[in-house]
């Protein structure tokens, strides 16, 4: 089959529109190298539309393998009925299952020969090569893209636009349905799905449908369009996002005789290069050239959907062309005479003999060169090329406008003028900082009153004292701001100031520093139970307190045998004490102790890992006659004996403590019952030593301390 001609197809239309059935690819193609694949996960999208006799249904692959496989095997496209009278079926009805392919060759041809988008299709399918023809008004960047393209992808992208602009070609390509063997009340569940053999390259998702013709709906008017007319051509605008659901492209038509007679103003429909639903521009676009200036024309569009059907016309728009002059001014400079605040403008026509033509100049100026523009000096005269001027700002930008006798107007581009300064704006005032829950801050300060005031440069910082870091690198117009900040990092506080700036980068000194308090969520870390003792009639506590800076009390809780629950023993101020003297102990008893502690916002940290200590029962104080102790400096020793209370029965070990002077002794041996002598060789010369030893008794009893102290 020899290339078709796609007889201008207009690519401004969807070749690249990321359409709910084709995602085009704008990126250039390349080489790689083939390599196994896995089976690649595709989908068949779906879509119906309910007229008030029939139910129409299109199809389409997502991509162009899953194309090519179902090109060969077909789609399964399966209808049952759901709802009869209104109510749903207790069994569903099914009504039988078809199969969907594109057409033989020989069936395009009378088809192709009437329907341009069947030809495209055709050509898609069968044909040999696949030439797109650009028309003239293709654009050089669509032409990029499709050139770029490999020919299958062509084939795959051109095949489901002519499909979305034919619903009876698509009907040819297996890729739609008109379903008119429905009734009113009734809903009707579609499956399709590829009919693509195990073991393929591709496995694609089954596209589902429910739909009856309640659900048919008119199709839209769409908006007003508007028109711009300028010199024997006008652009066309009008809303394309809002109808996107409803209408793939669009016809438009024009009239000269004022509306009454109209004809197409494209041979083909139109729609957008772009997914409107992106990005900022949602409009439609089209231009149009006109014959004649003089003569006033009519526009009208209609859109037309995916199924096949053009929907109603918009309201029309009129207007005529209008001439523009050909010279436009430019503003070649300015003069400032020294020791004055005057200034002299000055411009130029390209062509001074175009003067006759000139009605009046205009001057406009503005801080920005993107304007808005305010008219400063009116109705120049043709002649004049220079203006005088004074009190400028610290950025002026001006344009010049000429007014033709006849025609559109045309301005100059914007001219810079920045006097000199060097004076900074004053510092902002008054500046403060709320934070919220959310972290959250809210700055604001008072206005500045500099008529040159560019704006304002807000810094930050996590610590005083550290160097304050800008919020963004740009100026902020406004005299307030938010920021927000980790409610969950270790600082407790945050920090901001704020500069002034002018349009010629002067900047005040800082306002200031402003000191924010977060919001407390994060509890203290937890304390730690360190030690205990037993004392006569008493056990000393001790713990380690949480470390964290805004700790206000510590809560010291017992446990008793007898009460499951903990029991607030006491509160500690932070840092007063880490260790408590509880008396109110029994002999024989084991007690728990834990600690918590508690911020400035009363959150708490979770409890310290509890600490259990038994207050042994009555102790045989007598258990020793004597503890003895011999120095031997020479071999750095001191050697300890010691003589048990003959008759003493139930001993399980001895605890040797020893502590230095004036410190609390600490446990440092624990001895068999057997013996009575034991040797200390850690020693610092010219120390005190103070042992003690007692016994330990089979039942968890001791007995009292011997004490001896040693100089060594």
């Amino acid at each position: 089959m020899k290339p078709i001609n796609f007889i201008h197809i207009i690519f401004i239309s969807a070749c690249l529109v990321k359409h709910p059935f084709v995602a085009y690819s704008q990126k250039p193609a390349t080489t790689v190298k083939q390599t196994p694949v896995k089976a690649a996960k595709a989908k068949v999208y779906a879509a119906f539309r309910a007229t008030k006799k029939e139910i129409l249904i299109r199809w389409a692959p997502s991509d162009v393998l899953l194309w090519s496989d179902c090109n060969k095997y077909g789609y399964a496209f399966e209808k049952y009925t759901i709802v009869q009278e209104g109510k749903v079926l207790s069994k569903f009805i099914a009504q039988g299952k078809q199969v969907f392919k594109p057409k033989p060759l020989k069936e395009w041809e009378e088809e192709a020969s009437k329907n341009d988008y069947a030809a495209v299709l055709a050509q898609a399918l069968y044909g040999d090569d696949f030439d797109v023809e650009m028309s003239a008004n293709t654009n050089s960047e669509a032409a990029s893209i499709i050139n770029q393209t490999d020919q299958k992808k062509q084939r795959y992208s051109m095949a489901l636009y002519a499909a979305d602009l034919s619903f009876e070609a698509a009907q040819m390509a297996g890729l739609a349905y008109r379903d008119n063997k429905v009734v009113s009340g009734e809903k009707y569940f579609y499956r399709i799905y590829p009919l693509i053999p195990p073991g393929g390259l591709v496995k694609a998702d089954t596209a589902m449908l429910y739909a009856g013709l309640d659900d048919y709906k008119p199709l839209p008017k769409p908006s007003d369009i508007i028109a711009a007319f300028n010199d024997k051509t006008v652009v066309l605008q009008w809303e394309f996002a809002k109808y996107k659901e409803s209408y793939t492209s669009y016809m438009v038509e024009k009239s000269a005789d004022g509306g009454k007679t109209f004809t197409p103003a494209s041979n083909k429909p139109v729609t957008t290069l772009v997914n409107s639903s992106e990005g900022d521009d949602k409009s439609m676009y089209f231009l149009d050239s006109l014959i004649s200036n003089d003569t006033s024309y009519t526009y009208r569009i209609a859109g037309l959907s995916l199924f096949g059907e053009q929907g109603p016309y918009s309201k029309t728009v009129s207007g005529k062309g209008k001439r523009i002059m050909l010279f436009t001014p430019e503003i070649t400079g300015i003069n400032h005479p020294a020791n004055t605040e005057e200034y002299q403008l000055q411009w130029q026509m390209a062509d001074d003999s175009a003067a006759r033509f000139v009605k009046y100049f205009q001057l406009n100026r503005s801080d920005l060169i993107d304007g808005p523009y305010e008219v400063i000096v009116n109705n120049i005269e043709p002649l004049a090329r220079t203006l005088k001027l004074d009190k400028l700002s610290a950025s002026n930008y001006f344009t010049i406008t000429t007014y033709p006798i006849e025609g559109l107007p045309s301005t100059s581009v914007p001219y810079l003028v920045q006097p000199d300064d060097s004076t900074a704006p004053a510092t902002p005032e008054h500046v403060k900082a709320i934070i919220d829950s959310l972290g959250v801050v809210t700055i604001s300060w008072d206005a500045n009153t500099e008529p040159d005031l560019a704006g304002y440069r807000i810094y930050k910082t996590n610590m005083n004292g550290h160097e304050l870091i800008p919020l963004f690198d740009s100026v902020w117009a406004g005299t307030s701001i938010t920021d927000t900040v980790n409610l969950k990092n270790l600082n407790r506080k945050v920090f901001y100031a704020v500069k002034s700036a002018d349009w010629r980068s002067n900047e005040s000194p800082f306002s200031p520093l402003i000191e924010v308090k977060k919001p407390d969520l994060v509890p203290p870390s937890q304390p730690v139970m360190a030690d205990f003792e037993i004392q006569e009639k008493a056990i000393k506590i001790k713990w380690i307190g949480s470390p964290d800076e805004d700790v206000q009390v510590h809560r010291l809780y017992k446990r008793t045998p007898d009460n499951s629950s903990w029991q607030l023993l006491k509160t500690f101020e932070r840092n007063i004490t880490n260790e408590f003297v509880d008396e109110q102990c029994k002999e024989g008893q084991p007690y728990s102790y834990t600690v918590i502690a508690a911020d400035s916002a009363g959150l708490e940290s979770e409890a310290a890992i509890p600490l259990t200590a038994t207050m042994p029962e009555k102790r045989i104080k007598t258990a020793f006659k004597k503890l003895d102790a011999e120095v031997d400096r020479d071999a750095r020793k001191i050697m300890l004996t010691w003589q048990q209370v003959p008759g003493i029965i139930g001993v399980k070990q001895f605890e040797l403590y020893r502590g230095e002077e004036k410190k609390q002794m600490n446990l440092y041996q624990v001895l068999e019952k057997s013996l009575s002598a034991f040797t200390d060789t850690d020693l610092q010369v010219n120390s005190k030593y103070k042992y003690g030893i007692r016994v330990v008794f089979e039942n968890g009893m001791y007995s009292d301390f011997i004490i001896k102290n040693v100089i060594y």
